[in-house]
């Protein structure tokens, strides 16, 4: 139906599409206002809501509402940023408890009957996840269609971690070739590469690819034989340690599973003599070996010919399903969500999934741009896939920023917590730099890493997990992982646009500052206490127009601060902002530029107040000086 309306529309005459453009964007904007007051007003909160047909009816509206906003860019044939339109319709999910899959805003499932419910639910990590990283369509769709059944059951996972996705490095046993179910059985050797000629390469700065050997050609036992990255073209394997694969050059894998991967990479390239590198048997246990080899492995993977995604829940689709089935399974796979397979997407010259029936490069699974303007759900599920083809950098290493990296590692997870700099150090630095930075003791990394980088985003501010906490650093993350790690507090992803100077003394860039007015309740520092309890605000007169300010919902506690920034430079309206309570004080320097020297101190909530002009006698009023529109700050 959009495509029909595509091909009537008066593209030639740019005056008319733009008025016919303006009238559209008028009675969307126009629905869209009309759904969040009946949100608003709690009109479908009643007992039994979930059952009833009138909140999923509510939510196919914000569905039709999604396609008619996504179909906009029809009107926009030039791609003028200026004339960019996006709407938000996840809202109209907030009648369903979706942290529990069996409750859908879908009056069924797709073909009910063939399938248990209890046994196909999705994990409510995977749920929030395509909240976040989709939209309601395609949310939808996923919901009816359900996960593909492995016998897996989710009730041990969160909203923020999947149970099974977890692995004990310590404990953990490789898996034979298509036994990933307990009654599935095979007894062949373990067999591995000569450990002293790996840890020879990794000496050398090189990077040891495994073959076959050669007929009577010695290789002690162990069956496999090492060349070198240099010796000619190889394929790079990417996956997730659940589906079995993951050892060590020490330990090895069963026979089945490197016999199955060499004959992929013979297939993919006859004349290598099934060259391919894998982490479980060219990285080393032995410590200084293993750090050798993750210094080495994003070369490993920039190098090779192909890359080629082993994922058990993507080899189950068949190439010739739909484009929304393959995009689902794609999206919802556990690969798309562990942190070494970023690095491993955004480096390969070709990526290739291996499916059921074939192996399909990234870009076939991909719809052309028509198809994705007509088809909502296909925009959802393409989204943060397509991601992939944008961030890479094999031909442009410079189109990369620490946003892009902090955005796609939120929802990614490692066993190893350590793993986080190693894993994105590639995608962000040249070579030696990125030496410099691993050169650092772990827990010193970020703070390299960042200062490395040279300038971020100053919304880094704003995310939300753990900070650094060590001098000059208070504002700085402890992790980009913060969903997986169960960290998460709200927050946003940052912009890309790189404006803050990160330096050993602080974060320095510009802000709107409101310095906070003496007072009852002040201390010796000039600062405020206030309690910071939930649901609890105080009120910022400025002039004439006041603000309250809140702590986010997810943050409470008492906190000090005696000025509020703002990213400026535009005062905060009906729409709730985040800003940062602070304590510090202004440096006057001869010949200098003021600066605000502060310590980080919390995230807050923003907003114009209903009660301009008049307050409520039970709030906290505190009076307010706009020292500028946008004034240099350095938080440490």
């Amino acid at each position: 139906m959009l495509s029909t309306w595509k091909n009537q529309l008066p593209i030639q005459d740019h005056a008319a599409m733009l008025s016919y453009r303006e009238r559209a964007v008028k009675m969307i904007s126009h629905a869209h206002r009309t759904l969040q007051h009946l949100k608003s007003a709690r009109a479908f909160e009643y007992d039994g809501a979930v059952a009833d047909l009138i909140p999923a009816t509510f939510c196919f509206l914000g569905c039709i509402g999604e396609a008619l906003t996504n179909a906009m860019q029809f009107l926009n044939p030039d791609l003028d940023e200026s004339l960019n339109f996006t709407l938000p319709w996840d809202f109209v999910l907030a009648f369903y408890p979706l942290s529990s899959p069996n409750h859908v805003p879908v009056p069924d499932r797709h073909d009910p009957a063939s399938h248990s419910l209890d046994e196909e639910e999705w994990c409510p990590s995977t749920v929030r996840y395509l909240i976040k990283r989709s939209n309601v369509s395609a949310l939808r769709h996923a919901l009816r269609r359900g996960p593909r059944n492995r016998g897996e059951r989710h009730d041990k996972c969160t909203p923020y971690a999947c149970a099974l996705q977890s692995v004990d490095v310590d404990n953990y046993v490789p898996k034979h070739a298509g036994t990933l179910k307990p009654e599935d059985s095979c007894d062949c050797p373990y067999i591995k590469p000569p450990l002293a000629a790996v840890t020879a390469a990794l000496s050398a700065g090189a990077i040891p690819v495994i073959r076959l050997p050669h007929d009577g050609e010695t290789t002690t036992g162990e069956r496999l034989a090492v060349s070198l990255s240099s010796d000619g073209p190889y394929v790079a394997l990417s996956h997730v340690w659940t589906d079995g694969m993951g050892s060590n050059t020490e330990t090895g894998l069963p026979a089945c599973q490197v016999w199955k991967l060499a004959a992929l990479a013979q297939a993919l390239l006859p004349s290598s003599e099934g060259r391919f590198w894998l982490d479980a048997l060219c990285v080393p246990r032995q410590p200084a070996a293993r750090q050798q080899a993750l210094r080495l492995m994003g070369q490993a993977y920039r190098d090779a010919e192909y890359v080629v995604v082993r994922d058990a829940s993507i080899e189950a689709c068949s190439q010739d399903a739909s484009s929304e089935e393959i995009l689902l399974r794609v999206l919802a796979a556990p690969w798309m969500r562990r942190l070494w397979t970023l690095q491993e997407a955004l480096l390969a010259r070709r990526l290739l999934f291996v499916m059921r029936d074939g192996v399909v490069p990234l870009g076939d699974i991909l719809p052309g741009e028509e198809r994705l303007l007509a088809d909502p759900v296909l925009a959802g599920l393409a989204g943060e896939v397509h991601r992939l083809t944008k961030l890479r950098r094999h031909e442009d290493s410079s189109n990369l920023t620490i946003a892009d990296v902090a955005r796609a590692l939120r929802w990614r997870a490692t066993s190893r917590a350590s793993d986080e700099i190693p894993a994105i150090v590639s995608l962000l630095l040249d070579e030696g730099e990125a030496r410099r930075v691993l050169d650092a003791p772990v827990e010193g990394r970020m703070e390299r890493l960042l200062l490395a980088v040279g300038k971020v985003p100053k919304s880094v501010v704003f995310l939300s997990g753990p900070k650094l906490g060590t001098e000059g650093f208070g504002w700085a993350p402890k992790t980009f992982m913060t969903v997986a790690t169960g960290q998460e507090r709200g927050g946003r992803d940052m912009n890309t646009s790189a404006s803050a100077v990160v330096t050993p003394e602080g974060l320095v860039d510009y802000f709107c500052v409101y310095r906070l007015e003496g007072g009852a309740g002040v201390d010796e520092d000039g600062a405020r206490e206030f309690t910071g309890a939930e649901g609890e605000h105080w009120v910022m007169r400025c002039g004439d127009e006041s603000f309250a300010v809140s702590r986010t919902h997810m943050e409470t506690g008492k906190y000090r601060c005696n000025f509020v920034l703002c990213t400026g430079p535009n005062l905060p309206g009906d729409e709730q902002q985040l800003c940062l309570g602070v304590c510090g004080n202004i440096h006057q320097t001869a010949g200098e530029e003021d600066t605000l020297s502060c310590v980080y101190g919390t995230r807050l909530v923003i907003r114009k107040s209903p009660r301009s002009g008049a307050n409520n006698d039970d709030e906290e009023e505190v009076h307010s000086e706009l020292l500028a529109e946008m004034h240099k700050v350095c938080i440490s």
